[in-house]
């Protein structure tokens, strides 16, 4: 079927993001590398049209997908901020570019406080029917948690948990 050539078609704003000659090499370093810390979960192509994780069985993740989409979005705005605070507050000055360890700590730090909240609304009490299954949080994190085989099986409950 030929495809209409009078179409425009929007791309995405990640890869807006990549093409942007504003973004800093640096922070090219999220766009760049997938999670490490996942390294248990079998990512695929984020291009896929139903962008679900599989196993080889065909089987969906629903973890591993919840972990993703965290992952993208806690990135994305990352790299806005980072854009941000680096046109505007640092005007965007080629010698104040973020370092990578700036970088990688921003990110580690926002990941960290995403888990935190995520273990905070599953509280039943406070949330009500509106809290997140323990059972949600427990398979989005798994294989991510800094010493998870050392965990009580209440993590969830636990300060401290962080993710490696």
């Amino acid at each position: 079927m030929p495809r209409n050539r009078n179409t425009k078609t929007h791309p995405s704003p990640l890869r807006r993001i990549r093409a942007s000659h504003h973004l800093a090499p640096r922070q090219a370093t999220l766009v760049k590398k997938e999670p490490t810390m996942a390294q248990a979960q079998p990512w695929l192509n984020p291009g896929l049209r139903h962008n679900e994780l599989l196993i080889r069985k065909r089987i969906p993740l629903p973890g591993a997908n919840r972990l993703f989409t965290v992952l993208l979005s806690e990135s994305c705005l990352l790299i806005w901020k980072l854009r941000c605070k680096w046109r505007i507050q640092r005007e965007g000055d080629p010698s104040q570019l973020h370092t990578v360890d700036e970088i990688k700590s921003r990110w580690l730090s926002m990941i960290n406080t995403r888990l935190h909240l995520d273990c905070l609304l599953t509280n039943p009490r406070r949330y009500g029917r509106h809290a997140i299954p323990i059972r949600t949080v427990h398979s989005t994190w798994q294989g991510t948690l800094q010493d998870e085989l050392g965990l009580p099986d209440d993590w969830h409950r636990q300060t401290g948990v962080l993710v490696v």
